[in-house]
C-alpha cells in the first residue's frame, strides 16, 4: 500500500483549477483532494493554512469527470454535494448567498437560488484546485482514504475535520436550512401521531432527489442505474442494458427501499443479506443509493455500508 507521502505528492502534482467545460480530468477509481488558496482559507475562517490548503478529501469510483465536475463544481447541485452546502453556509454573508425556498430540507440538503448558485461556482473556480490519485484496488482505496482522513483532518469532511470546524459548519448549515420542505409526490402512511418517522422521511427525500439526476453507480463495478420516477408504491429504474434494448423501466417497491434505509439508520450497518424481495434483486441500486448519504462509509468484498449510530441527522 502506498504511503501517505506518495499519495500527497500525487495529489499535489496533478492539482489544477476547475473551469467550465473541463473534460480531461482523471477517470476511474481514486482519491481526489480539493485545495483552497490563502484567501479561501481566510474567508472560510479556517485559520492558518495547513496540508497545502487541503479542504476536502473524497473517493470516487468513476473519476473526477463525474464526481467533481458534475457534482461539487456544478450549478444546481448543492442538494447533492456536501462540499457546496458547507461552503455556501460559511460564505453566506461574504457572497450574499440565498437559498432556494423550494429546495429539500431533509438533512439540511438545501439548494441555492440561481444567482447565488452561480456566485458560489464562480468563487470555487477562482479559489479552489483539485488533485487526483488513482487506484484500481478498491480495498486499498478505502483503507488509504481512512488513513488520509485521520492524518490530514480536512476541514470540510464530516467526522474527519477538527471539532471546532465541524461545529462552525453545523451551526452555519442549520441557519442556512429552509424549514418548510414537504415531499408531496412520495409519502408513506402516517404513523399513530399523524407524521412520518424521521428515517422514512429521509429515505423518501433521497429518492426524490435521485429522479432525473446522475445515475447511481454500483459499488462493485460502477455500473449505472437511473431513477426515472418515484411514487408512493414503486421506484422505476433503468440500466444501460435496458436502455440499449429499449425495454420499459423495472420497478422496486418504494417501501423496500425505505426499509433498507431504516436498517442502516437504526443499526448502523447494511449488507446485501439485509435486503429482501425486489430490493435484493436490485441490491446494486439500493446499496449504491444509500452509500451517497453523508456519513456512510463503504467496505468492499463483501460490500457493507456503515454509519455511526446517531449521526445520520447531525452530519448530513
Amino acid at each position: 500500500m502506498p504511503s501517505l507521502t506518495e499519495i500527497e505528492s500525487a495529489l499535489l502534482e496533478s492539482r489544477q483549477g476547475v473551469r467550465l467545460g473541463l473534460t480531461d480530468l482523471s477517470e476511474g477509481p481514486g482519491l481526489y483532494g480539493i485545495y483552497g488558496d490563502e484567501e479561501a482559507w481566510a474567508m472560510l475562517g479556517f485559520g492558518e493554512r495547513t496540508n497545502h490548503g487541503l479542504l476536502y478529501l473524497g473517493s470516487t469510483l468513476d473519476g473526477l469527470n463525474r464526481r467533481v465536475l458534475l457534482t461539487h463544481f456544478a450549478n444546481r447541485k448543492s442538494p447533492w454535494s456536501i462540499v457546496r452546502r458547507s461552503l455556501a453556509s460559511l460564505l453566506r454573508d461574504e457572497l450574499g448567498l440565498e437559498i432556494d425556498p423550494g429546495s429539500p430540507d431533509i438533512h439540511r440538503h438545501f439548494g441555492l437560488a440561481s444567482k447565488s448558485d452561480r456566485a458560489l461556482s464562480k468563487w470555487m473556480r477562482n479559489r479552489l484546485e483539485v488533485g487526483f490519485w488513482a487506484s484500481d484496488d478498491l480495498v486499498e482505496l478505502q483503507l488509504v482514504e481512512q488513513e488520509a482522513l485521520a492524518a490530514w483532518s480536512p476541514g470540510l469532511c464530516p467526522y474527519a475535520a477538527p471539532a471546532q470546524q465541524r461545529e462552525r459548519i453545523e451551526t452555519a448549515r442549520q441557519a442556512m436550512s429552509p424549514s418548510t420542505f414537504v415531499l408531496q409526490d412520495v409519502a408513506s402512511d402516517p404513523g399513530p401521531s399523524g407524521s412520518q418517522s424521521d428515517s422514512s422521511s429521509s429515505a423518501l427525500a433521497l429518492l426524490g432527489q435521485l429522479v432525473g439526476a446522475d445515475p447511481i453507480q454500483s459499488l462493485g463495478r460502477g455500473k449505472p442505474t437511473w431513477v426515472t420516477d418515484v411514487s408512493q408504491d414503486k421506484i422505476l429504474l433503468e440500466t444501460k442494458a435496458s436502455r440499449a434494448k429499449g425495454i420499459a423501466p423495472q420497478s422496486i417497491p418504494t417501501q423496500q427501499f425505505v426499509d433498507a434505509h431504516g436498517v442502516l439508520n437504526s443499526t448502523g450497518v447494511l449488507t446485501r443479506s439485509d435486503l429482501a424481495g425486489a430490493a435484493l434483486r436490485r441490491s446494486a441500486f439500493v446499496l449504491g443509493a444509500l452509500a451517497m448519504m453523508d456519513g456512510v462509509t463503504v467496505e468492499l468484498n463483501p460490500i457493507r455500508l456503515m454509519m455511526a449510530l446517531g449521526q445520520a441527522d447531525s452530519e448530513a
